[in-house]
């Protein structure tokens, strides 16, 4: 009982472990004290290269994703890296070989939009580290004064 109540206890402190801001990075958000503790918005587009021909194409999501889900996904890193893993299974579905790149920018509490994801890093090969710092997710360095 006592290892489950330190675990319940301590987990809400766990972003202070994982390097960069976790109302950025989401890395360590959840379950953290930190809900609606910020406003933060974001554009994403998904460029799909295939492998084969080098084609580059722009992902259509309207067929994937309704609405609320695509306004919710915008500025978190973590649900754009799982959109990125379904879209690589469902180009695999179709015997297609890709490679899957973003251009992800956000906007934290008012401050001007920036990259929030490298946009020169293949999400459908990248890892997730479950516990840790992504290093393809890029830290905000845009202070609060540059509001826009």
């Amino acid at each position: 009982m006592a290892i489950f109540a330190g675990i319940l206890i301590l987990s809400p402190f766990r972003h202070f472990l994982i390097k960069g801001n976790v109302h950025w990075t989401e890395e360590g958000h959840k379950y953290s004290w930190h809900m609606k503790l910020r406003g933060k918005y974001g554009t994403t587009e998904f460029l799909i290269r295939n492998k084969y021909d080098g084609e580059v194409v722009k992902l259509n999501k309207d067929g994937y994703l309704y609405d609320w889900q695509d306004s919710k996904m915008e500025g978190n890193p973590i649900m754009i890296w799982n959109f990125v893993q379904f879209m690589k299974k469902e180009f695999e579905l179709m015997g297609e070989d890709v490679e899957i790149y973003v251009e992800a920018q956000a906007s934290l509490n008012g401050r001007e939009y920036e990259y929030i994801i490298d946009p020169n890093v293949d999400l459908a090969t990248a890892k997730m580290k479950k516990f840790g710092h992504n290093d393809w997710i890029l830290s905000t360095t845009i202070p609060l004064s540059r509001q826009r």
